[in-house]
């Protein structure tokens, strides 16, 4: 019985010093996971700050793309806008050259028949 025990006693101690062993070997394993996290962790953050800036620079690059569609198309408004005022002018140009033709031929009319009228009063007077 002795013998048994001490037996019992040395897997006892051989148990538990392969139980320290493994004990550190999983301590050791857990440091090596803890910083394989930590490391996933920055890299998961900076990811994410990356993601960041370039939803930052394509939504920058969206609007600048916008901007300029809407200020080619002011452009357009703008040119249009002029051209119609320039054929208003010439609107207003071509009805006040109507108006002064009307009045030459007015003056023309008056001064036929004003011609007319001392050339008749020369006859009269004969």
């Amino acid at each position: 019985l002795k013998e048994e025990g001490e037996a019992a006693t040395v897997r006892w101690e051989r148990r538990e010093e392969q139980l320290l062993v493994t004990i550190a070997q999983d301590e050791a394993a857990t440091q090596v996971l803890k910083k394989q996290l930590d490391v996933a962790d920055v890299i998961l953050k900076s990811g994410r700050e990356q993601l960041k800036i370039k939803v930052g620079f394509a939504t920058q690059r969206a609007l600048l793309e916008e901007q300029a569609v809407h200020q080619s198309q002011l452009q357009e408004i703008e040119r249009l806008f002029q051209e119609q005022l320039v054929l208003a002018q010439l609107q207003g140009n071509c009805q006040m050259l109507t108006v002064t033709m009307s009045e030459r031929r007015f003056n023309v009319l008056m001064d036929i028949f004003q011609r007319m009228q001392e050339a008749l009063e020369v006859v009269l007077q004969k």
